[in-house]
């Protein structure tokens, strides 16, 4: 028995592909601010992913990507991460210096 069964994901429950099939839009919003303080300092700060929205998932087959159209090299961790936020929610900061 594999695991992968067990979980509720209609993803993993279906079929390995579905020819045709499409997945759907994704809305990620991010949310940035800049200060100068003085003449050569810029502080910035930032959340990208603001709603820690998950990215959709789609069947992997490495072993048959020619008919899972989700080759090793494009599709990691069943998902796109070039295409969706795979991180999740981050927060970042930054303190520039201009000379």
């Amino acid at each position: 028995m594999v695991v992968e069964y067990l979980n509720p994901s209609a993803t993993l429950a279906g079929n390995a592909f579905t020819f045709g099939s499409r997945i759907p839009g994704q809305s990620y919003f991010d949310l940035a601010l800049s200060k100068g303080l003085g003449r050569h300092l810029l502080l910035r700060a930032g959340v990208n992913n603001l709603f820690d929205k998950d990215p959709p998932l789609v069947a992997s087959g490495a072993a048959d990507y020619g008919a899972s159209g989700c080759a090793p090299v494009v599709c990691n961790g069943n998902t796109y991460p070039g295409t969706y936020d795979a991180l999740g929610r981050y927060i970042y900061t930054a303190l520039s210096l201009d000379f």
